[in-house]
């Protein structure tokens, strides 16, 4: 008479292989443990190319993007207004606006305030960015290729670390970010997106 298998009872071929699978199973966990405690995970997404950029430049062209982003001018940036975004050519768009809102400062001597007056006569870019935006990171190796070709003409960097998230918002986690992603430049750390929207800031990096 043929011998019934009870819910509990594993087909032999199952528990063969079980062994196998429980090995499989734990090895990737481990792999995957190993690869965030090292950060692997995201020196992969930096290295992948960045395929949404299209689409979020059509999302940021639209007329009603545009419409929206207009209401960032106010009367302390009004002369930036007439700096449109994707200019071809320089343009003078009046004194820049004070940082505002910043909460502390990193990479200065003492990690005392940067004025930006002291940097009148030099060409200065101001960067917003947070450290765990994927697209600020893709672009940190081009401004530190910018920073090495033309420091001595005088090209200065200003990080403005503008959080969108509240781990975003811990210096320590901010200090640890730049530190991995070789931030040597002076950082200002917001608050808020204070400073960012001072600037009429329309977009996060893109490649």
């Amino acid at each position: 008479m043929p011998q019934s298998i009870g819910v509990g009872h594993r087909p032999v071929p199952f528990r063969k292989r079980a062994r196998g699978l429980r090995i499989i199973a734990g090895s990737l966990m481990i792999v995957l443990a190993l690869g965030l405690a090292f950060d692997v995970t995201a020196a992969i997404q930096r290295s992948l190319p960045d395929y949404t950029s299209g689409v979020q430049k059509k999302i940021e062209d639209s007329d009603a993007a545009r419409q929206q982003l207009s209401g960032l001018y106010n009367d302390s940036n009004k002369e930036l207004s007439r700096c449109p975004d994707g200019a071809d050519e320089l343009r003078l768009c009046g004194q820049a606006p004070p940082l505002e809102g910043i909460s502390s400062w990193l990479n200065t001597p003492g990690d005392k305030p940067v004025d930006l007056k002291s940097l009148r006569g030099k060409v200065t870019l101001i960067d917003f960015w947070t450290y765990s935006c994927i697209n600020c990171q893709r672009a940190v190796p081009r401004l530190q290729d910018w920073e090495r070709a033309y420091r001595d003409a005088g090209l200065r960097i200003i990080g403005v670390h503008s959080p969108e998230f509240a781990f975003e918002k811990k210096r320590s986690n901010v200090i640890s970010g730049a530190e991995k992603l070789g931030v040597t430049w002076p950082v200002a750390l917001e608050r808020s997106a204070t400073s960012s929207s001072a600037k009429a800031s329309m977009t996060r990096p893109r490649r």
